[in-house]
């Protein structure tokens, strides 16, 4: 993956990029304000011509706890049977992720 100009692959984080969910790219944050920045930039610069300063944060509107269990939930409907059949105590580790 590409690096935007002006980040040094020390500073390769979520503290100095956000990610464009539209293109998958990363860019360079535009706030300091929020904690981490997913944004879809390439709908909203092109299609809806929002300004700069109007973007939607995504992750300003997500509740981290929920967006962590159905990650796990996911996890586990995606991988499960393939670590059961490699690993038989690797059930163990999905048996605990919740239900939806």
């Amino acid at each position: 993956m590409a690096k935007p100009a002006g980040i040094s692959w020390e500073n390769f984080s979520y503290r100095q990029l956000a990610i464009d969910l539209g293109s998958g790219k990363l860019l360079p944050r535009q706030s300091t304000s929020w904690r981490s920045e997913l944004y879809f930039m390439e709908v909203e610069a092109k299609d809806l011509k929002t300004r700069a300063d109007e973007r939607m944060n995504v992750t300003h509107s997500l509740d981290p706890a929920t967006v962590s269990c159905e990650a796990l939930v996911l996890l586990n409907r995606a991988f499960a049977s393939s670590c059961e059949a490699n690993h038989p105590c690797a059930g163990a580790a999905f048996a605990a992720a919740p239900q939806p």
